[in-house]
């Protein structure tokens, strides 16, 4: 049996999920077939209960960390004495997908109940989708250690997050600390794999991977993973102090002796490949560049379309904003006045982040359908990560301990924006809030293994830009022009995405496509290749939000006077993460219940 996760890791960059895209059409849900009986029914849907069980067992048991951040009782799910390991790093076989379609392939489809023909359709196309990946030759094309966001960069993070709920925990941790130096090595080998096939990285991301592994050994003693030990150990009351005392010294000998060690042996392996990249610019300069970002920019906005097509759509986008931004700043002293009021906004004191938070929850309560009584804590990066992690970020709870949400903020990286826009992504009404609403659904389990980015940036973005709507500002000129500000940000991030690795732009190129809109250009080499370190990694934001804006613009056309924002936000938090093409198919549902003309056989909503 292929294990879920990781085989996605392998194909994405060491990402702790995988990603699907929507390659075929709308899932026709559908009941019982009408040559089913009942019996038959029960019966296949039993067994495919079982399989979804069954994979979700596999997947957990085959990597540690995955399954400590997805369960918190694991026992309860039959899952005990997992091998501490970090997996795999090498790709799989197309025979494991060639093993898992059929397995699918030999369930009734129309037998299925709704909720499960759709996570059959998830399922299907995410391993034809990575089959067709790795037949084509990609599976050396990912970038595990690039700069910002590469194993190196998140695993410290990641281990420092690792929550003590029985003292078992602490064991397997300091053993899985123990693995960190295999684990390590193998992705130096895979490094080198990608060297010898001319896909390494350039000189320069290798001297940012290697300044921030030096940054990150830099103090041993203070070390993140030593300086977090005793305060998680702090969770387990029961522990004695001889105990205590023992299990500090286990995991300081962990990190001395294992973790900081294959730190240095990955900067050994990094600088000795330097002067192997040789690529010029983004993908489209690789052999197979443009189909792998062909293939990326599926996979990771949930998209079905190509990257000249999702080009078009920023631009005509961006034309609708100029109009707009024109109007709106028509007359000198109106323009003056908007500028002036957008600066003052920008840079106003709003309290502490979980004033804010608290803030963005009360003004949300209208707008976006209740989710419960969230419980969360506010955390500050450790400075020893700071330039090696976002400007913020949510930790996605256990499936099984929803009230257990932490937030992260990076004082020392700026965002781009303010602090209040960033809460509104990650926090209320963005992920944390997002994620919270999904787990009340109650979903099959193996969809907290799914991860679909486009759906979830794209719902943080526009929960971001809508935040300006819910800020308490009595101007609708100056609640668009913030909104079309910061839209401008993401966008140009996202086209220039498209433009270095799939059109092959140059530097020089880059410079003046930004210069066309009024950037500061000084910097614009130093952006060009921040975007090239990490292809695809700006798409799921802006393209998952206008996807996000598209579905409830034509909801709000077919609806006319009954339109109701608060209903079609819960359509789309109603079907959760999953390709675009699916989410709309769950609205249009919803649209069709209120307007009265839903069809015998139109698709609908899985329960």
């Amino acid at each position: 049996m292929i294990k879920i996760k990781k085989i996605a890791a392998l194909l994405t960059a060491g990402m702790l999920a995988f990603f699907t895209a929507a390659c075929n059409g709308p899932v026709p849900f559908g009941g019982a077939g009408e040559d089913g009986s009942r019996a038959n029914a029960d019966e296949e849907r039993a067994r495919f209960n079982e399989y979804l069980e069954e994979d979700f067992v596999a997947t957990l048991e085959s990597d540690l960390l995955t399954l400590h951040y997805t369960l918190k009782d694991p026992a309860a799910y039959g899952i005990e004495d997992v091998e501490p390991t970090f997996g795999d790093v090498q790709p799989p076989l197309l025979s494991d997908y060639d093993e898992e379609i059929d397995r699918l392939e030999g369930f009734d489809h129309s037998l299925l109940t709704k909720e499960q023909q759709e996570l059959y359709e998830m399922l299907m196309r995410f391993y034809r989708q990575e089959r067709s990946a790795l037949e084509q030759g990609y599976a050396y094309y990912s970038e595990p250690c690039a700069p910002d966001g590469g194993v190196q960069a998140s695993l410290p993070i990641t281990l420092s997050e690792y929550q003590f709920y029985t003292e078992q925990d602490v064991r397997d941790y300091i053993a899985l600390l123990g693995d960190v130096g295999r684990y390590y090595d193998d992705l130096v080998k895979y490094e080198e794999e990608r060297a010898r096939r001319g896909l390494f990285m350039t000189d320069d991301m290798v001297d940012q991977v290697i300044e921030g592994c030096r940054t990150f050994i830099a103090n041993p003693e203070q070390n993140v993973l030593i300086a977090t030990f005793e305060t998680r150990l702090d969770a387990l009351d029961s522990l004695d102090e001889q105990a205590r005392a023992d299990y500090i010294k286990q995991n300081h000998a962990a990190v001395m002796d294992t973790v900081i060690p294959a730190y240095e042996r990955m900067m050994e392996g990094l600088e000795k490949l330097k002067g192997t990249g040789v690529n010029p610019g983004g993908l489209s300069h690789l052999e197979k560049g443009k189909g792998y970002y062909e293939y990326l920019a599926r996979s990771l906005t949930g998209v079905d379309a190509a990257p000249d097509e999702l080009a078009r759509r920023i631009d005509e986008r961006f034309g609708e904003l100029f109009s707009r931004m024109f109007l709106l700043l028509g007359e000198d002293e109106t323009s003056e006045r908007l500028i002036s009021e957008m600066e003052a906004f920008l840079e106003a004191d709003r309290g502490t982040p979980r004033e804010q938070i608290d803030f963005l929850h009360a003004a949300s309560e209208r707008i976006f359908p209740d989710a419960g009584d969230i419980s969360y804590n506010v955390l500050y990066v450790d400075p020893s990560l700071e330039d090696s992690t976002a400007p913020a970020f949510y930790m996605i709870p256990p499936a099984d301990a929803p009230a257990e949400n932490r937030l992260y903020i990076n004082q020392g990286r700026d965002s781009g924006t303010i602090l209040y826009a960033t809460l509104a992504h990650e926090a209320y009404p963005g992920h944390m809030y997002q994620n919270n609403y999904f787990i009340s659904t109650g979903p099959a389990m193996l969809r907290h293994l799914l991860s679909y980015m486009g759906y979830s940036e794209g719902w943080g973005t526009y929960a971001e830009l809508y935040s300006y709507e819910l800020a308490g500002l009595d101007d609708p000129a100056l609640i668009e022009l913030l909104q079309i500000n910061n839209e401008f940000s993401l966008g140009v991030l996202a086209r220039s995405d498209i433009g270095i690795h799939y059109q092959g732009w140059t530097v020089e190129q880059f410079a003046a496509y930004l210069d066309g809109f009024g950037f500061d250009t000084s910097d614009a080499e130093d952006f060009y290749w921040m975007i090239v370190a990490d292809p695809g990694a700006y798409l799921p934001y802006y393209i998952g939000y206008l996807e996000l804006i598209d579905i409830i613009d034509d909801a709000r056309t077919q609806l006319g006077d009954q339109f109701d924002i608060l209903a079609v936000h819960k359509a789309i938090l109603d079907a959760g993460p999953q390709p675009f093409d699916m989410v709309r198919a769950h609205v249009q549902e919803y649209v069709d219940r209120v307007r009265g003309t839903q069809a015998s056989g139109s698709p609908a909503q899985a329960a």
